[in-house]
């Protein structure tokens, strides 16, 4: 059961460079416009910050949903969520929608400079946002690849680690079944610093595109991974 705690307005801007025009340099891209405090387990292991773009369709009963079924694939290791930190955003428009339809979704620069991401995050931080062009996005930053990425690059990817990022488009995973969640994906890629595997077995990491492989499930090398690595990511008052 989620406990609804502290809900409250945040009034400051979050302020963002953009590469398109110079002029936009001082403008605002992104606004929090609502903040609350979600308790999902009094005894839970994990805080999630989760930020939903107001107008996409994570507004509905998604987040309802995506949270049972992530706790679902905590729970075969033995752990869950505590809190959710929901943020509300809403985007500056057009400014927003003509940098994304005219970049790489997959470009670091584009959401570092429209999410404002000066330094990772302490917590897994989601962002649910709309589409805006004709692709689906549903990307984790996890801590090996963007050290991989920034030994072969000029670019600093590390505000992007612990960041996942997803858009609306309807999510059509192969062979899913009732219990996957994509969001619970992104988030154990992030918790365990793991990647995929291929599998006859049901698992939520899988990418074998065959029936009935993609579930809930968690095998023990995934779990030993989270719980080695739960310390990053507990809430504030056990660390």
């Amino acid at each position: 059961m989620m406990i609804r705690k502290v809900q409250f307005l945040v009034v400051s801007s979050i302020l963002i460079f953009s590469a398109k025009a110079q002029e936009l340099f001082s403008q605002p891209m992104l606004d929090v416009i609502s903040s609350e405090e979600i308790v999902i387990s009094e005894t839970g292991d994990v805080d999630f910050h989760i930020n939903i773009e107001v107008g996409s369709r994570f507004e509905s009963n998604y987040l309802d949903s995506a949270i049972r079924k992530t706790q679902l694939s905590l729970n075969t290791c033995g752990i869950s969520l505590k809190n959710i930190i929901l943020d509300k955003i809403v985007f500056h428009e057009p400014e927003v929608s003509e940098i994304i339809k005219n970049e790489s979704p997959y470009k670091p620069p584009m959401f570092i400079r429209i999410l404002d991401l000066k330094q990772k995050p302490k917590l897994p931080t989601a962002y649910l946002i709309k589409s805006r062009r004709n692709w689906l996005v549903a990307k984790a930053y996890i801590e090996s690849s963007v050290a991989i990425l920034n030994q072969s690059s000029q670019f600093d990817w590390s505000p992007l680690e612990n960041v996942i990022i997803m858009n609306d488009r309807p999510d059509k995973t192969p062979y899913a079944q009732p219990s996957y969640s994509t969001l619970a994906h992104e988030l154990v890629h992030v918790l365990g610093d793991v990647g995929h595997i291929s599998s006859e077995t049901p698992n939520l990491m899988n990418n074998l595109d065959k029936p009935k492989t993609k579930n809930h499930s968690l095998n023990t090398q995934q779990c030993s991974a989270i719980k080695a690595r739960l310390y990053k990511y507990q809430p504030k008052e056990q660390v």
